[in-house]
């Protein structure tokens, strides 16, 4: 008989390692202001994160009650995203006690992985730059099985 291999253990990684809260708003809120629209409080905006930078661009736009065509929602978010990418951990930080836990863990011999709604590409990029990429065997977006 064959010993078992490691447990894996998958974590999301906005508002669960990361605080990436930050960042996010800071991206809506440049795009807001390019459209000529008032910014989000950071502390009313925490609560429009989730289920991706699209969904979070649409619910800024609620908030000024502006409606825009799926072409311009496109457009609108590939300004988000380059405009995150640039500053995708200008405030992100881990939370407090992430990398003493993700070690004890790791010492208990579990292998740790990502799964998120962000895209593949900037949740390499926001661990990469919070020096955190190799501690996670797999890192995987919303993008990486071809299925988004």
């Amino acid at each position: 008989m064959s010993a078992a291999s490691p447990p894996i253990i998958v974590f999301d990684l906005d508002g669960t390692l990361v605080d990436t809260a930050p960042d996010l708003i800071s991206a809506l809120n440049h795009v807001l202001d390019r459209e000529g629209l008032r910014p989000v409080p950071l502390s009313a905006a925490r609560n429009m994160i989730g289920a991706g930078a699209r969904k979070l661009l649409e619910r800024g736009l609620e908030v000024e009650g502006r409606v825009v065509s799926i072409g311009e929602l496109d457009r609108l978010t590939r300004d988000f995203i380059d405009f995150y990418a640039e500053h995708i951990a200008d405030g992100s930080r881990p939370f407090d006690g992430l990398e003493a836990a993700l070690d004890r863990l790791a010492s208990k011999g579990h292998r740790l992985a990502v799964c998120t709604n962000k895209l593949e590409w900037l949740s390499k990029l926001l661990l990469d730059r919070l020096d955190l990429t190799p501690r996670f065997a797999a890192i995987c977006g919303q993008d990486t099985f071809g299925i988004a």
